[in-house]
């Protein structure tokens, strides 16, 4: 048995897991919570199985002295609904038949709670892992048979993967698979040494923190916050990747205003993101920011042979070549992987061109490049002037535009950049025709289009009118 300095109990009816940590040497005390689980649907399935887990220990750990109080929770997440444990035969059926033949993902979250002689928390780690899990086609004679073992009825998803006809389903699992089960083992276990052996220590004072200009300092702040912040604490890189978007936008804002002051706060802000995610991944085990470095600096050399090796290169496109060379001598196997197709689609339309054009699939000329835009711009008129369907004619659209940002690229344009300022544009002269509305004691509801289009040439006369002055 592994020795332990504080009891740990397992604040989990689930005798899985019990189980689990048994498998391992530990001989947990079982004291469930009892609780009754309070299910906030607006968190995503990361934050839920640790709000969960949470909850459970909160309502318990005081009743257990100094003692290690782990908790756990699973939910399985298909097509982004959570099921449950089902609630009876039909409902376990139902769920069976969702994941048949498809993938889905078991989340467990985990919350352990190292408590002093009152009860109260002095140390604790918190985490969620995912796993995902490809049923094979289930026959109903096998849902048949399991459901009729009662089994499904405790367990989310309606399935069990350590049960011997719930194994049966699973085709392939992609992660670990106790976190399947429902414990998280190789984690689970490093976080109970590192509490064990946590001294008991007055709480911390951090008025020695000052804004300072190193990266360390800066490192030792993101820290502290992520362990002294009660919001820093829950945050997950589901839960804070939207923020890391827009704080991209507004580096590139910044650039485009050609604001230095404002560039300077936005990469901070950026650069905050970027610590914020290695310390998650350094709570879950998985890397440090020194890491990242390390794997940059690696990756930086490698892609650079022009400059740390013998390769010779005398121009950017030399340069650019060479980059797409290395990438495809790394493991990839085609020069637009890599492309994150998340990004706004005029900017991947233009990567997508820049990657195939830098080995040699491209226009010679822009004008040449016209010629295909008008012959998508006639296959788009006449699938609409057909009324051809919907996805027909968005089909073409698509290709006039992917077109268009060609001619572009090839003249050195920017289309995401000119699209942008259009917008602005836009923005800026419809705010001026309702600034020229409501000066005439009018709403816009209540002007025709004549007066509208009236009032936005009078914008454009004025904008132009300042523009020679």
């Amino acid at each position: 048995m592994l020795a332990l300095e504080h009891p740990l109990v397992l604040i989990s009816a689930s005798p899985r897991r019990k189980e689990l940590l048994e498998s391992i040497g530990l001989t947990p005390i079982v004291a469930p919570s009892g609780m009754e689980e309070n299910v906030d649907t607006s968190l995503s399935s990361a934050q839920l199985v640790m709000s969960l887990a949470q909850q459970k220990v909160e309502t318990s750990s005081a009743s257990h002295p100094q003692s290690l109080c782990l908790g756990a929770d699973t939910i399985v997440v298909h097509n982004g609904n959570v099921l449950g444990k089902p609630a009876s035969s039909n409902e376990a059926r139902t769920m069976l038949h969702q994941l048949s033949g498809n993938t889905h993902e078991v989340w467990t979250g985990v919350f352990i709670n190292r408590t002093d002689e009152q009860g109260s928390q002095v140390a604790f780690e918190r985490y969620a892992l995912c796993s995902r899990v490809t049923f094979h086609p289930l026959e109903d004679t096998l849902i048949e048979s399991y459901i009729a073992t009662g089994s499904p009825l405790d367990k989310a998803g309606g399935y069990g993967i350590q049960d011997p006809l719930g194994g049966l389903m699973v085709e392939r699992i992609d992660g670990d698979y106790s976190t399947i089960v429902g414990l998280p083992l190789h984690p689970v276990w490093q976080s109970i040494q590192r509490l064990d052996q946590t001294p008991i220590v007055a709480a911390p004072s951090w008025e020695y923190v000052r804004p300072r200009d190193t990266f360390t300092d800066l490192e030792d702040l993101v820290s502290i916050l992520r362990v002294e912040c009660p919001w820093d604490r829950e945050q997950t890189h589901e839960s804070v990747k939207n923020n890391l978007v827009e704080e991209t936008y507004e580096v590139v804002e910044a650039i485009e205003q050609s604001n230095p002051e404002e560039l300077k706060k936005e990469l901070g802000d950026l650069l905050l993101h970027v610590l914020f995610h290695a310390r998650i991944a350094q709570d879950q085990s998985h890397f440090t920011v020194r890491e990242v470095i390390q794997t940059l600096s690696e990756k930086l050399i490698r892609r650079h042979p022009h400059v740390f090796g013998e390769t010779i290169a005398t121009h950017a496109g030399a340069v650019a070549k060479t980059w797409e060379e290395t990438k495809l001598a790394e493991g990839r196997e085609s020069i637009l992987d890599g492309i994150p197709m998340s990004m706004p689609s005029a900017i991947v339309a233009h990567r997508i061109q820049q990657k195939v054009s830098s080995v040699g699939f491209d226009w010679q000329e822009w004008d040449v490049a016209w010629e295909k835009v008008e012959e998508e711009l006639q296959e788009w008129t006449q699938a609409m002037r057909e009324e051809e369907s919907i996805a027909r004619q968005q089909d073409e659209l698509g290709d006039v535009l992917f077109s268009i940002i060609n001619v572009a690229r090839l003249k050195g344009l920017d289309s995401e950049s000119a699209l942008r300022e259009a917008n602005q544009k836009f923005k800026r002269r419809f705010q001026g025709v309702e600034h020229l509305i409501k000066a005439k004691g009018k709403a816009l509801s209540d002007c025709s289009l004549d007066e509208l289009e009236e009032a936005w040439q009078q914008v454009k006369q004025d904008e132009a009118s300042q523009r020679t002055h």
